[in-house]
């Protein structure tokens, strides 16, 4: 995972607390950047893939400038999605050329095979997040059985779930995959677009189940409480992230509404957000009553919010304090017998040399020291208990302290006795 310089944290900190002052999300600290419209797949709740036929990227140039444009903005998160941009013929160029600018990136596929049709070894090595897309609507569920293999690659990894109408009551086997796995995972509604099938689900439904899922497997869903909460209220959406499509234009101040306003090829971005042509579509969007659940536009609001920041931004900090290593919340049998070094997250194993130990008074201090959960905290001895007591329901031998909390080497790191 690459160091962002400081001054960045600085600039990004000062635009939230202008937009805090304002009560108005002038400035983003996320952006989404559509790099292709080219896609494998042609899901039913997407409309990318209507055009992917005639479709002609933006030059590799362009691709750059719209690049700098985001580095040099309050964004501190980008990215990469499509279509998929894995079948842009320059991403590997575009990845390196990234990977010197001041945001982390976040890489979107859902591509089968990625172990043998593309070189994400040598791809991962600038990617800090990579969200793998599986779900009913790609198709691709058997990618589940590959979440091992991902983990090696050095990126942090996190399934991303689109939710419809006829899988809510799916959501729980595919955490408890990731949870397996050692994977995160973010849940999002599966909004209904121009030229699409209404997958709408439930949103009751997926509020109710996705927060007890979180309750019940700490750590693996990233997706805010606050988000949760959100599509329930009549209006839950700010413009504290942004769009920026195939073509370069950004949707401003949403993809729902369909506006498309300046070139990021050509035209800076700071300025048009601080203009009034921008203060006026925040208005509009602030009035909106469509309740499209759109993820990035509900979830954004927990990260800049003062009550949720914490909560919101705790997976990523114990990423970001662990250099991005891949955790394991349970035990495999394949483990047998092994005593594992803690992960940041306070977990009962990590992927053998792929895991991080953690350290006495680290990150675990953001939360609880059993599973890094930051709706409580604690030495960790209750969560500890609930994994033996999860693994022993499964039929595994425990070895090693059923009670207390975790226990400590003698180099200060924390040590997990799994199973005899």
């Amino acid at each position: 995972m690459r160091k962002v310089p400081r001054y960045k944290y600085i600039q990004t900190a000062k635009c939230v607390f202008k937009n805090i002052l304002r009560k108005e999300a002038i400035y983003p600290f996320y952006a989404s950047f559509k790099t292709t419209r080219k896609c494998n797949f042609t899901c039913s709740f997407c409309n990318c893939w209507h055009v992917k036929n005639k479709w002609k990227d933006l030059s590799t140039e362009d691709m750059k400038r719209i690049i700098d444009n985001i580095a040099s903005s309050s964004v501190i998160v980008c990215s990469f999605e499509g279509g998929d941009p894995l079948v842009r013929d320059d991403i590997h160029e575009l990845l390196k050329y990234q990977w010197e600018k001041p945001f982390y990136l976040l890489f979107t596929t859902s591509e089968r095979d990625l172990a043998d049709r593309y070189p994400m070894e040598e791809y991962s090595k600038y990617i800090d997040f990579l969200h793998i897309s599986i779900d009913e609507g790609h198709e691709n569920l058997d990618m589940f059985d590959e979440l091992d293999t991902y983990t090696k690659w050095g990126s942090v990894v996190t399934v991303q779930l689109v939710v419809t109408t006829d899988t809510v009551d799916e959501l729980e086997w595919k955490i408890k995959r990731c949870y397996e796995a050692g994977t995160k995972a973010v849940v999002m509604i599966a909004v209904h677009l121009e030229s699409t099938r209404d997958h709408f689900p439930d949103v009751k439904k997926l509020s109710e189940t996705g927060l007890r899922l979180k309750e019940k497997y700490p750590g693996v869903i990233i997706s805010p409480d606050g988000y949760f909460k959100r599509m329930l209220a009549p209006h839950g959406c700010d413009t504290s992230s942004l769009i920026i499509d195939a073509d370069g234009m950004l949707w401003y101040p949403c993809r729902v509404l369909e506006g498309k306003t300046i070139n990021l090829a050509k035209d800076p971005l700071m300025p048009f957000l601080e203009s009034d042509d921008a203060h006026r579509k925040r208005v509009a969007m602030s009035k909106c009553e469509i309740a499209c659940g759109w993820y990035q536009y509900y979830a954004t609001s927990s990260f800049v919010n003062p009550l949720e920041f914490f909560g919101a931004w705790s997976p990523y900090f114990r990423d970001l304090v662990d250099g991005g290593k891949q955790s394991y919340y349970t035990a495999r049998p394949e483990q047998t017998g092994k005593w594992m070094h803690g992960p940041t997250e306070g977990t009962l194993a990590t992927n053998g040399g792929n895991g991080g130990a953690r350290k006495v008074g680290g990150p675990g201090l953001l939360g609880c020291r059993g599973c890094g959960s930051m709706n409580h905290g604690g030495d960790g001895s209750a969560c500890h208990r609930t994994r033996v007591a999860d693994l022993e329901k499964r039929g595994l031998p425990v070895k090693g302290p059923r009670f207390g909390p975790p226990v400590l080497s003698e180099k200060n790191e924390q040590v997990i006795p799994l199973m005899a």
